[in-house]
This record gives structure tokens, sequence and C-alpha cells, in this order.
């Protein structure tokens, strides 16, 4: 049977989204049950930040908290992770750009948002993974490149 979607909307400038990542509460009084926060990575090579608990009237779209520029990957972002910390969000995108980038949410909004990122592969990379180790996680990722 088909099922209705709860909230739909077209982002990064009606390109593809490759990813979306639901974020844990960003406070202790925030409902566990209902997730008020998304981001969603993009053909346009960025992260939009959504805030669920606030729609527009006219489309119904979910509100635009922050999206990146063009500096965090120059084309299209194909894979993304995200890692809950104690005071932010971890985020690891992999790019047709053929690059790696981490940011952390609250930073996004800084030049390039990224403080850490590899040139490593040499052909698009299709997904990113954070370990599960909360200490210092490790990231994995796979290309077109076979590595």
């Amino acid at each position: 049977s088909y099922v209705e979607p709860v909230i739909s909307w077209k982002g990064h400038q009606g390109r593809w989204i490759a990813d979306a990542r639901f974020l844990p509460p960003h406070n202790e009084s925030s409902n566990f049950h209902v997730p008020s926060r998304l981001l969603t990575a993009g053909n346009d090579g960025t992260i939009c930040h959504w805030d669920l608990s606030t729609t527009s009237l006219t489309t119904g779209a979910p509100r635009l908290v922050h999206q990146t520029n063009k500096l965090l990957h120059s084309s299209g972002i194909f894979s993304m992770d995200v890692k809950a910390q104690e005071k932010d969000c971890l985020i690891v995108t992999g790019s047709k750009d053929k690059s790696i980038a981490v940011s952390k949410l609250g930073r996004l909004e800084d030049s390039d948002g990224a403080f850490w990122r590899s040139q490593f592969h040499t052909s698009k990379v299709a997904s990113v993974s954070f370990s599960s180790s909360t200490v210092n996680p490790l990231i994995v990722s796979a290309s077109d490149d076979g590595l």
C-alpha cells in the first residue's frame, strides 16, 4: 500500500538530492521522537540544513537554516554521513569532484565549511561513512577509482 509523505519540497535548486540525514535533537528539551532538523546533500555541491519544525505557509517547505556555498565541493555531493558529538555534529561528504570534506554543523557558515579535506581519490567519491567510535571516529570512503 502507498503512504503519502508527511512533508515534501524541492531543495538544491531542483537538482537531485543524493543523501538526507536527520540530526539529533539540539537540546535536552527537544522531543526525541519527532526529528526537527535535517541535512540534505545535493548534485549542486551543497549541504542544506533544514528546520523541520517551521514550514512555509505558501510552499509547505521547511525553513532553510543554511546552505553551504560552492567552496565545500565544486560539483555534486554523492554521499554524506553525520556523527553526533557532545557539542556539535561532524559531517563527512564525498563528491563528484573526487574530494572528501569533513565539516562541523556549527561551522557550516564559515567560508568553505570544511576543516579537513582529502584529494586522495582520482574519481568520484560514491560513498563515505564514519566509524562507530565516539573517541576518534575514522572515515571510510569508496570511489569509482576502485579505492
